[in-house]
């Protein structure tokens, strides 16, 4: 073998254990709550996507909820949010949520769907990915 060789050997190996560490997975939900549907935005057929960016501690509790959308389904949104479990992790996670309010329940926008609430609130979660 060629120190060549060995080299790029050594390098291939020292990637894929670099990217196994690097790589933090997902967290699972293990406990949701719906946000209620508040009856002053339902009077108002007030409806749409509201984000919630949530921390995610490593026991998977949440340590910090902020929501952006609609300001009469904020509060209700981080209220809900805030009461989410997820698995335990390594680290740390900065996820979104996302909560679709629809006021005509069976109408959703073309998101993916983990669970569907009432009053057509549909919730979704994606990891946020953090630019350093």
């Amino acid at each position: 073998m060629s120190l060549k060789s060995i080299f790029g050997s050594v390098l291939t190996i020292c990637i894929f254990v670099f990217l196994a560490f690097a790589q933090e997975p997902f967290p699972s939900v293990q406990n949701y709550e719906f946000p209620s549907y508040p009856p002053a935005a339902r009077a108002l057929q007030a409806e749409g996507l509201v984000l919630i960016f949530v921390e995610v501690s490593k026991a998977g509790k949440i340590l910090n909820a902020t929501a952006i959308g609609h300001p009469l389904l904020r509060a209700v949104s981080e209220a809900a949010a805030r009461s989410w479990k997820f698995s335990p992790n390594l680290y740390e996670s900065y996820l979104t949520l996302r909560f679709v309010f629809n006021s005509h329940p069976g109408r959703y926008d073309s998101g993916q769907k983990i669970v569907t609430g009432p009053y057509g609130i549909q919730i979704t979660a994606e990891r946020v990915l953090l630019d350093f």
